[in-house]
């Protein structure tokens, strides 16, 4: 008798791990395809759901402002910039530009593809400055 007991005790126990197992292994499933519902989303859609932004590092040649278009021309070609971008330290985003291309040193440009121009969202100054010092992000 006690050997049918241990095997009926076995039984259930084989039982409740397949049990569980399953409740882990279903949760883990939907978890997977919530994500990969979101990356097919993303291919999908035209507008990206998350922004993919191209860097590049680059020299500052020449700033050219017209009406309400700022664009940089740099050694690794033109940037126009995005109108809502805003400066705390600088007050107006083409200073900075001009300063940059006065001190010689190369800005880090974050930068999307709209069309053909490329839109400069974001950018980050990375050197120090013996004018300017340290400088951060200036969105």
């Amino acid at each position: 008798m006690s050997d049918l007991t241990k095997i009926s005790r076995l039984r259930q126990a084989i039982g409740d791990f397949a049990v569980n197992k399953g409740k882990v292994l279903l949760i883990l499933s939907f978890l997977l395809f919530i994500v990969a519902a979101y990356y097919v989303m993303d291919f999908v859609t035209e507008d990206s759901l998350a922004v993919k932004y191209k860097k590049t590092t680059a020299l500052v040649e020449e700033v050219q402002e017209t009406k309400n278009v700022l664009t940089i021309v740099t050694s690794q070609g033109f940037f126009v910039v995005d109108p809502g971008l805003r400066s705390d330290k600088f007050k107006n985003i083409a200073d900075f530009f001009r300063k940059v291309k006065e001190d010689g040193s190369p800005v880090r440009i974050d930068y999307k593809d709209v069309g053909n121009d490329k839109v400069i969202e974001n950018v980050f100054y990375r050197a120090e400055s013996s004018k300017f010092g340290k400088i951060g992000s200036l969105k």
